[in-house]
């Protein structure tokens, strides 16, 4: 973290624990003040369409959820593939660690599926305004019986009560027999420990189970930063590293909500305490002293008592920031700005749902000029239905049109007006949304519009990949910290075939720095990475003299076919640089003059076209050395 831990004054571990619950309380006040919890919620159910205006039921309202197709446009486009990133050495002692290093990292997003939790932070990071990503050490070993050891060792101490016995006969009958034998094996002698899982891991956080001091600005200034979690009391006991004591008469602090009960199962919620209880955990970290610890709502004691961080980069969590709010610590989302927008649009749309109910045609009638008959004939869809009126009604009198409204044009002006409000601040085009726009626009025009946009995706994948970066090199440092034998990576060799390795834990060893390559997490553009690899051949093809030596072509049509047109072994459609010899390095007479087209007759110019053709410019043309 760059910062001098510096000791506090001694205080007990009581005190300790009661003031890290004062700044959990702080916190919490802050956010509540603040109405930041209150405001996530509303955006969240912006996101899933739950926008019905106040007052109004579901039979009244109608939802045009733009922030759903504002987020699930921006989202793709900036992190949908998996990254690949650059490791660059510190040091020129440590390149060959860095290729090491940058093969497995780029390997592990794939294999540890690192790519799930951080396209749910990037999209926590859409509609909030911030993603919390949390990074570590993942260690599991299972025990295995060892047959052959233990079979070792039961002969042997059997075969040494046998020559006892032999020795001894007037003692036989007091000697162990073979389950006294059995039951006194050395149980650690006889196990073998495998390691199952020794691995990072990368998990999204919530944006509600993360608190911060209420004091910070940004991440550079935190005091201490703490995550919440829920835990059964099985749970607890479950956790390695937990005292046991401190989880002894420890009372759930809350309980699953009613509503997730049915009449049917309120026994079930009454009766299994232990199962719906439920116990608040705070991990918490004090960047001032460099400690942490785990505590619950409840009770008097630590779960962990303060220690040491565990991981050399200080506390785990990286955090993806949308758009900085000057000397507010939690940013700005895409939706924030979003909201009276959309209400009002939702308003809109809905006065003019109701305003068309109310043009539905209706007809006022006289209900003794028409038996049950003739109302049926009047409410029949069927044409050139007769009705019969009953009575001497006059037929004016009998049924006359109700006075309908005319539908309020001004609405549908103010629809169009809140869209292209919404374009401006969103700053996703008619281009963007799959749309065609209502004014045709020349090329330029549509270029321009679209590099707009373009700049402000830049910054958000900027972003992105900063925390990529940030959340690969902890990665790395995790598993030159803890990674306890061996592993082996994969790799893409040449003709696209997969490649393992091996590698120790001192091959990943040193300091790096993580470049994510730029625009890998974009969706590929086919057309335009093809549009890119014809412009690299005719921007290279000038300086591809081998006498020159400036650029080896063999190499660049490879990297061309590979990445332009997705072939995974272009090396085959190459030759080796040398001009053919034999059959097909000097054709014979014959064969060209057997090439030669007919020239018609009745065109004598066509001959003397065909040969002001040079040697030269044909050989030029076709390939071949004349």
């Amino acid at each position: 973290m760059g910062r001098k831990h510096r000791p506090t004054r001694q205080l007990s571990k009581a005190d300790r624990l009661a003031r890290y619950r004062g700044r959990i309380e702080s916190a919490k006040g802050f956010r509540q003040h603040e109405q930041y919890d209150d405001l996530w919620r509303r955006l969240n159910d912006l996101y899933r369409g739950k926008q019905i205006p106040p007052g109004l039921g579901d039979d009244d309202a109608f939802v045009v959820n733009v922030a759903f197709s504002t987020i699930n446009i921006i989202g793709p486009s900036i992190a949908i593939n998996y990254p690949h990133s650059t490791v660059t050495p510190l040091g020129p002692e440590q390149d060959d660690q860095a290729v090491i290093a940058e093969a497995v990292i780029n390997y592990w997003w794939r294999k540890h599926k690192v790519l799930a939790p951080f396209q749910a932070g990037v999209k926590d990071f859409l509609i909030y305004g911030f993603g919390w990503i949390k990074e570590g050490w993942k260690f599991v070993e299972e025990a295995e019986e060892n047959l052959d050891r233990k079979t070792a060792e039961y002969e042997s101490q059997r075969s040494q009560a046998d020559e006892f016995a032999a020795a001894n006969p007037e003692l036989a009958a007091d000697l162990p027999s073979d389950n006294d034998i059995l039951d006194t094996l050395d149980d650690e002698g006889r196990w073998d420990w495998k390691i199952v899982e020794d691995a990072p891991f990368v998990e999204r956080v919530s944006p509600h189970d993360v608190f911060v001091d209420p004091e910070a600005t940004s991440m550079q200034d935190l005091r201490w930063i703490a995550q919440r979690t829920m835990k059964t009391l099985d749970e607890l006991e479950a956790t390695d590293g937990y005292k046991k004591s401190s989880i002894k008469n420890l009372e759930p602090d809350s309980s699953l909500p009613d509503d997730w009960f049915t009449a049917k199962n309120r026994w079930s919620k009454e009766h299994d305490h232990d199962d719906v209880g439920r116990y608040t955990c705070w991990e918490f970290y004090d960047l001032v002293t460099g400690e942490m610890c785990v505590f619950t709502d409840e009770g008097d004691k630590f779960l962990v008592e303060p220690i040491e961080m565990p991981y050399a980069f200080g506390h785990p969590f990286t955090m993806l920031r949308n758009y900085d709010v000057p000397e507010q610590f939690y940013p700005m989302g895409e939706l924030e700005a979003l909201e009276p927008l959309q209400n009002e649009l939702n308003l809109t749309r809905t006065a003019m749902f109701n305003d068309r109910k109310a043009f539905r045609r209706k007809h006022l009638y006289n209900p003794q000029a028409f038996d049950r008959v003739g109302r049926e004939a009047l409410e029949s869809d069927a044409d050139n239905v007769m009705v019969p009126v009953t009575g001497n009604i006059p037929l004016g009198e009998a049924i006359i049109p109700m006075p309908g409204q005319t539908p309020n044009p001004q609405l549908y002006s103010d629809s169009q007006l809140i869209e292209g409000d919404i374009t401006q601040v969103t700053g996703i085009n008619e281009y963007q949304r799959g749309a065609l726009p209502e004014i045709r626009r020349t090329a330029t025009e549509a270029a321009i519009i679209q590099d707009v946009a373009n700049s402000r995706a830049a910054d958000k994948l900027a972003r992105v990949e900063w925390a990529i970066g940030e959340i690969s090199k902890r990665m790395l440092q995790l598993a030159q910290q803890y990674l306890h034998e061996g592993q082996a990576a994969r790799i893409v060799g040449r003709k696209g075939k997969p490649l393992h390795f091996f590698f120790e834990p001192s091959d990943i060893q040193g300091e790096f720095d993580f470049e994510v390559q730029g625009g890998s997490t974009r969706p590929k553009n086919e057309q335009a990475r093809r549009q890119q690899a014809m412009e690299m051949l005719s921007a290279l093809a000038p300086f591809g003299d081998p006498q020159l030596g400036l650029v080896n072509m063999q190499e660049v049509i490879a990297h061309a076919l590979e990445n332009g047109f997705d072939i995974a072994d272009p090396q085959r459609f190459l030759g080796d640089g040398t001009p053919p010899q034999g059959g097909m390095g000097a054709p014979p007479e014959e064969m060209m003059e057997e090439a030669e087209p007919p020239i018609p007759e009745d065109d004598p110019n066509m001959e003397a076209s065909f040969l002001d053709v040079s040697e030269a410019q044909l050989a030029g043309q076709v390939g071949l050395t004349l």
